[in-house]
């Protein structure tokens, strides 16, 4: 439990794959692959679980906040939603 709780803690810091294999060889986390999978494993069905509450409560309105953008990150966003906005 412990190993997965600091492979969670540098995926979501974004270490580099030789990092990982480093920490993983001193047994402080798992693989890069775990990471993956136990990622897609805690937002397995998660936008349907959202659907669900959002139909539950009809008179909630769904928000999505961000914080901490990178820019790069930032400037692909406004590329996905500039082309939603003139496409759709």
């Amino acid at each position: 439990m412990v190993q997965k709780i600091a492979t969670i803690i540098l995926g979501v810091g974004h270490c580099s794959k030789k990092t990982f294999e480093r920490m993983r060889s001193l047994g402080i986390c798992q693989s890069r692959a775990n990471y993956l999978k136990t990622m897609d494993a805690i937002g397995d069905g998660l936008v349907q679980k959202v659907r669900d509450v959002m139909k539950e409560n009809s008179s909630m309105e769904l928000r999505a906040t961000f914080d901490n953008f990178d820019f790069k990150i930032l400037a692909n966003v406004r590329k996905i939603i500039g082309t939603l906005i003139f496409t759709g």
